[in-house]
């Protein structure tokens, strides 16, 4: 993997050790935000390139509750 494409994948990898850094389960998360658990994983697997489509409230809203201390 090259800079750029590690680059592109380190956001969804944010969230993901944000997550765990709380001692959380995708599977726990998406209950206390009502999302599905594809939707979990889906933004687990984020990159830079996603960041310009519409988002969802219910994406950032996962966003702020992993990246919040």
């Amino acid at each position: 993997m090259n800079q750029e494409q590690f680059e592109e994948n380190k956001v969804g990898q944010e969230l993901a050790f944000a997550r765990e850094a709380k001692g959380m389960s995708q599977e726990q998360v998406a209950d206390i935000l009502n999302l599905t658990l594809a939707n979990v994983i889906a933004l687990e697997n984020l990159s830079l390139i996603h960041i310009s489509e519409p988002t969802s409230p219910l994406y950032i809203s996962y966003a702020v509750f992993c990246l919040k201390k």
